[in-house]
């Protein structure tokens, strides 16, 4: 069933569960005209409804009647006097409050079988017990005149009246019935001219009578409303509560727990009927920039966009849902082929290239899918699943915009992605973590200017893990804002115990996610744990990208020019891989650029690279930056960029990433022993 007929389904199964038949039955059968948005079901369920409540209301007062009954043998002499009409009228009260209390007691079995029948036999008990009523109220008026007992038989009347019109709101037509039997043996009795007292209580009674005629018309049209849109409310807020369980609420699209439920059942078909089916999974490529860098709003807009582009494109007999984030998935049926599914992909990717406008920009947006088949690769569904989203991933290593169908060896790797994910929860508490130390140098002196702290996970009794993979799995699970307290804290314990140690203070680098630049309280726990620590401000810098320089700019500015206030030292990581803006350069408390080891690797064999590294040294000295080479591994590029006037190097060049330990002699001498090598070689080479 695919999501635009699941209502259609729920509206089938709301009718097979709706009390008696609600074939034919439309909203004209209702005592109210206002409902004709109602379906049949609905309908039915209002009809049974209100006859269940009419039925409760009055097997309850029906007892009045035999109570009042005994109140007039008991307190008057009406039933010595005439012992025929008051012990006969008890006895038809007495049998009409059992056949009322039955129709109730047995409402169910009666009313689903014939609730004509059930509502004519309520009916007449209704009338009977109110023309009994009625005649023992005229007799004992007509007998006694105008004197208390008269009066008070008058009161009960009216009592039992509006009693009536509260139990018999639901259906006007023997409300009015109702009151009629009631009142006019009272009325006839007391028009009589010849008792004053006896006439006023006639008219009294006539007055009320020509009242509650006219009031039942509002009563039972005010019934109706109500349950009219308690109906609709309750019709609503099943649809809501459907909608909360199983539709991605952005999206509208069935999620994660139908599309596990649809598929399995697709694949059930597929295995009786000897077929192929197929599992798609499709992710935007680059939304988490464009998410980063337009921000929530724009990214749940072409989160929609996609979702609509994908509704349009899959086939009426296959199932489209957003699993999380920016992942879709496509279940398909009824494929004969293994390359049936490519084509579906190729014209799902198809819709999704086309050029889309978010908040005045119009982007041209990619997406990486990945192909698993039943039961070539497997025939459970979680694993089928997991499959497709192994090889969406390899697709987008290999740059994304295409689609890749699962191979074994991926699968292999995606139960080891979700182990090695599973591992990394526990990392933490485990005390896993260790931070690695890479020294930076000065150009121009050779000396130690700073050290990078980089995170490294050694699991115990296996090889660490390298951050390639881990990183990208802290930020994915969230894990990196705890993760990266940790190793805020760490590093400023780590220098302050140096400082102590009696070695030359050096400033460390700490590197800051997205996710922790993007907490509100980051410049609170920055000073939190410079306090904590005991180290000067001056002696911490923390390196966040260009990205996330390009976030929401007031929010941006309060946090940069919180944190340079406080004598922090900001860095731009990665300079010239991101979305550039340069205006931020001058807006903002940025006091250094580190050019990408990308623009390195080969700034002495290419020309471009040559002219980029050029560039932003010289844009960064006007700008009075200070500019930090990262990836410097050869004394050719040391030479380059020493020539160039680059402030810092840093590399392996000079030293790989190290424990605190293996630091400590470079920080004892302040000076890297590879600098002389530098030295000596650039006294030997040629001058470009």
């Amino acid at each position: 069933m695919t999501p635009d007929n699941q209502n259609d389904g729920q509206a089938g199964a709301q009718a097979k569960s709706t009390p008696g038949d609600p074939s034919g039955i439309s909203a004209r059968e209702l005592p109210y005209r206002g409902a004709e948005d109602l379906t049949p079901a609905q309908v039915a369920t209002l009809k049974h409804g209100s006859d269940l409540e009419m039925a409760s209301r009055g097997s309850t007062g029906a007892l009045f009647y035999i109570a009042f009954a005994v109140l007039l043998i008991f307190e008057t002499s009406y039933a010595k006097e005439m012992p025929i009409v008051v012990y006969g009228t008890l006895g038809i009260f007495i049998l009409m409050a059992m056949a009322r209390g039955s129709l109730f007691l047995w409402f169910e079995s009666i009313h689903v079988r014939w609730p004509q029948l059930w509502r004519s036999s309520y009916n007449t008990a209704v009338l009977i017990s109110a023309s009994a009523w009625g005649v023992l109220s005229g007799g004992a008026l007509g007998h006694y005149g105008g004197d208390s007992v008269s009066v008070w038989t008058v009161i009960i009347t009216i009592g039992i009246c509006s009693a009536g019109m509260y139990s018999l709101a639901m259906n006007r037509l023997l409300l009015r019935l109702f009151l009629l039997v009631l009142l006019l043996p009272t009325i006839y009795e007391c028009l009589y001219p010849e008792n004053s007292d006896k006439f006023i209580l006639g008219l009294t009674c006539l007055a009320y009578l020509l009242y509650t005629q006219l009031q039942t018309g509002n009563i039972n049209r005010e019934y109706w409303e109500a349950r009219v849109d308690a109906m609709r409310l309750d019709a609503t807020t099943k649809q809501l509560l459907h909608d909360l369980q199983y539709r991605d609420n952005l999206t509208g699209l069935p999620n994660r727990a139908v599309f596990q439920e649809r598929l399995q059942q697709m694949l059930q078909d597929a295995k009786r009927n000897a077929a192929l089916a197929g599992v798609i999974i499709i992710n935007i490529d680059g939304f988490k920039k464009i998410n980063d860098t337009l921000g929530h709003k724009a990214g749940d807009a072409l989160l929609r966009e996609m979702a609509q582009r994908l509704r349009k494109a899959v086939r009426e007999s296959d199932t489209l849902s957003r699993l999380s984030g920016d992942i879709f998935a496509v279940a398909l049926s009824g494929i004969s082929h293994v390359q049936d599914a490519a084509k579906v992909v190729d014209k799902l990717l198809d819709q999704l290239g086309k050029p889309i406008d978010i908040d005045g920009l119009e982007l041209v947006i990619s997406a990486s899918a990945g192909i698993s088949i039943y039961p070539m690769d497997d025939n459970d569904p979680n694993k089928l699943l997991a499959y497709a989203e192994a090889a969406m991933y390899r697709i987008k290593e290999l740059g994304g915009g295409s689609y890749q169908y699962s191979k074994a060896e991926m699968n292999a790797q995606a139960i080891e992605h979700l182990k090695l994910e599973s591992q990394l929860r526990r990392a933490l508490e485990r005390d896993e973590f260790v931070l690695y130390y890479q020294p930076k140098v000065d150009l121009e002196t050779g000396k130690l200017s700073g050290l990078e702290a980089l995170l490294r996970w050694c699991p115990p009794d296996s090889e660490p893990v390298s951050p390639v993979t881990f990183i990208s799995l802290l930020e994915d699970t969230g894990l990196i804002v705890a993760v990266g307290e940790w190793a805020l804290r760490t590093a400023c314990r780590q220098n302050k115990q140096w400082q102590d140690a009696s070695l030359a203070p050096v400033r460390v680098a700490v590197n800051l996610s997205v996710r922790q630049f993007r907490e509100a309280d980051l410049a609170d726990l920055v000073a939190r744990v410079l306090r904590e620590t005991g180290l000067d401000a001056q002696w911490l810098e923390l390196e966040i990208t260009e990205s996330m320089v390009m976030l929401d700019s007031d929010q941006t500015n309060n946090i940069l020019y919180g944190l340079s206030d406080m004598g922090v030292h900001m860095s731009i990581d990665d300079f010239g891989t991101g979305y550039s803006s340069l205006a931020y350069l001058k807006r903002m408390p940025i006091k250094t650029l580190k050019i990408d080891q990308s623009f390195v690797t080969d700034i002495t064999t290419d020309d471009n690279d040559a002219a980029v590294v050029d560039a932003v040294i010289a844009m960064a000295h006007r700008l009075h930056l200070h500019v930090v080479a990262e990836g410097v591994e050869t004394i050719e590029q040391a030479i380059f960029l020493r020539e160039r006037q680059c402030d810092e190097l840093q590399g392996y060049l000079f030293s790989q990433p190290v424990p605190a330990h293996e630091i400590r002699p470079m920080l004892e001498t302040g000076h890297c022993a590879k600098f002389e090598e530098l030295t000596r070689q650039e006294a030997t080479t040629p001058t470009k």
